[in-house]
């Protein structure tokens, strides 16, 4: 193959059936540096992207502290992807931070999270 090419079986433009043999460093090479209709995906999604739940302390509760009102809450970040059209892939993943974005190659998903924050008013 690598001597003789790729053969490659394909239709024109006319819809006439065609095989041609090219070399094999430029069909890879094509295959790889090249976005095509064949690589596009519809990325549709519904994402639980973040999500705050909190309780205000009760004043009669703080009346012995130094606080004036106290807050706790739960925080969760990337905790789930409800609907995705692209099985296996998040579709905010990013392969680079440069120009490349909308390409999935590697790509890591979002860092699930979970906190909690405490905030008080003296």
């Amino acid at each position: 193959m690598r001597e003789t090419g790729v053969t490659v079986n394909g239709v024109n433009e006319k819809g006439e059936a065609f095989t041609k043999v090219v070399p094999a460093e430029t069909y890879y090479k094509g295959l790889w540096n090249t976005i095509t209709s064949e690589f596009v995906e519809k990325a549709d999604f519904i994402k639980l992207r973040s999500i705050n739940i909190g309780y205000t302390l009760p004043s009669t509760l703080l009346a012995k502290t130094p606080f004036q009102s106290a807050n706790i809450s739960f925080v969760g970040r990337n905790l789930l992807i409800l609907y995705r059209t692209t099985k296996n892939i998040d579709p905010e993943s990013n392969y680079s931070s440069g120009n490349a974005q909308g390409l999935e190659n590697f790509g890591l998903p979002a860092t699930r999270t979970y906190g909690i924050n405490l905030s008080v008013r003296l």
